[in-house]
C-alpha cells in the first residue's frame, strides 16, 4: 500500500522541494484556496511498510494524516522600522493571544491546557536585532492577538499596550496557517448553500412552466388560425 507522503503546487521535482518553498501548499488547506481551475499538482507517494525519506516528507504527513491534522500555526512577527526606536529605548515585545477551541476537538485535545487569553514573547533574531517572531502551534480553533510591549528602562517593568508609536504597531503582523472552520460554521454554510441550490431549482423549474405555458399558448393560437 503507498501512502501520499507530499503535495507540490508547480514543482517538477517534489522531491527535491525544501520546506520554506511556496509550492508546497499546507495539506489542510482549502483546494480553493491554493489551486485555479487548469492548476496541475504532483503528489509524491511512499511505500507504507518504508521509512520517510527526510524529515519534510514526515512533517506534511503529520499535518494531512497524523496528530497535526487539526492543527494550526499561529505566526507573529514585528519587523520594526529603521529608526523609530531611540537607541536609548531598550524595549521587550510580546502578543496577548485570546483563543478558543472548537468544540469538536475539545475531546482530542484534553491533555493540552490552553488559557481563553495567554502572553507569548516575540523573540528578536540574533542577526537582524529590529525582527521579532514568535510561532505557536494550537488546535483549530478561534485566534487574535494584540501587540504589547514592555520598557527595559522601566523599573516596574510592566507590560504595556499602549505607548507605541502607530509605526511600531502597524508593522505588528499575524498569519494563521491553514485558517480552519468549525463544524457549527460548515454546517450553516451548508444550510445555506442547500438553500440557494433549492431557490435555484425552484426558479428553473418556474421558468421551464412558463416556456411550456408559452409553448401551449402559440400551439393554441397556430391551431385556432388553421381552424380559419
Amino acid at each position: 500500500m503507498y501512502l501520499p507522503t507530499l503535495l507540490s503546487k508547480d514543482a517538477i521535482d517534489i522531491a527535491a522541494v525544501s520546506d520554506d518553498t511556496d509550492s508546497v501548499p499546507h495539506p489542510r488547506k482549502r483546494i480553493n484556496e491554493v489551486f485555479e481551475d487548469g492548476d496541475k499538482c504532483v503528489l509524491l507517494l511512499k511505500d507504507r511498510g518504508k521509512l520517510f525519506r527526510n524529515p519534510i516528507e514526515e512533517e506534511w504527513y503529520e499535518k494531512a494524516y497524523g496528530k497535526k491534522r487539526n492543527m494550526m500555526t499561529y505566526t507573529l512577527t514585528l519587523d520594526v522600522p529603521e529608526g523609530k526606536i531611540p537607541p536609548s529605548q531598550k524595549y521587550s515585545f510580546f502578543a496577548q493571544l485570546t483563543y478558543n477551541m472548537f468544540p469538536e476537538h475539545e475531546k482530542e485535545f484534553k491533555h493540552m491546557n490552553f488559557e481563553n487569553q495567554f502572553v507569548v514573547q516575540l523573540v528578536q533574531d540574533e542577526y537582524a536585532p529590529l525582527y521579532h517572531e514568535a510561532v505557536i502551534d494550537l488546535p483549530f480553533g478561534t485566534v487574535s492577538s494584540k501587540l504589547l510591549f514592555r520598557d527595559e528602562n522601566d523599573e516596574e517593568k510592566k507590560l504595556k499596550s499602549e505607548g507605541l508609536i502607530p509605526a511600531v504597531e502597524q508593522a505588528f503582523k499575524a498569519d494563521l496557517e491553514p485558517i480552519p472552520i468549525s463544524m457549527e460554521t460548515q454546517a450553516q454554510r451548508d444550510k445555506l448553500e442547500e438553500e440557494d441550490n433549492k431557490k435555484r431549482e425552484q426558479e428553473a423549474r418556474a421558468a421551464q412552466e412558463r416556456l411550456e405555458a408559452e409553448k401551449a399558448r402559440l400551439r393554441q393560437e397556430q391551431m385556432l388560425q388553421i381552424q380559419k
